[in-house]
């Protein structure tokens, strides 16, 4: 019992070295129903993106790349959502170094 409560102890601790203490990720996805997954984040998960146009570096074909930043433990989630919505979109996760500032809901006038 107390090898597994070091080694617990021991890869968190790793974890902390090697990727920070920031809680948080930012997620980049890239998807061919951008509208869908965009809408799922931000009525699903009550969060803001980014959406940027690309290109397929091997296909041409245009794709979108959406940039979303969430707490560490929505991460899980956030893969679910984008996943039901566009099984075949790509999703990388990285670690910010710091995040400031923030998604802010703008009411049209």
């Amino acid at each position: 019992m107390v090898a597994l409560l070091l080694s617990f102890v021991m890869a968190r601790t790793l974890d902390a070295v090697l990727h920070g203490i920031s809680s948080s990720r930012a997620v980049l996805i890239i998807t061919d129903r951008p509208n869908d997954v965009r809408e799922s984040i931000t009525r699903n998960l009550g969060r803001g993106l980014t959406m940027v146009p690309a290109t397929g570096g091997y296909s041409g074909r245009k794709k979108m790349l959406l940039y979303v930043v969430v707490p560490r433990a929505e991460i899980q989630r956030l893969k679910l959502q984008v996943l039901e919505r566009d099984p075949a979109s790509f999703i990388t996760e990285l670690t910010p170094r710091e995040a400031v500032g923030g998604f802010q809901l703008v009411h049209p006038q």
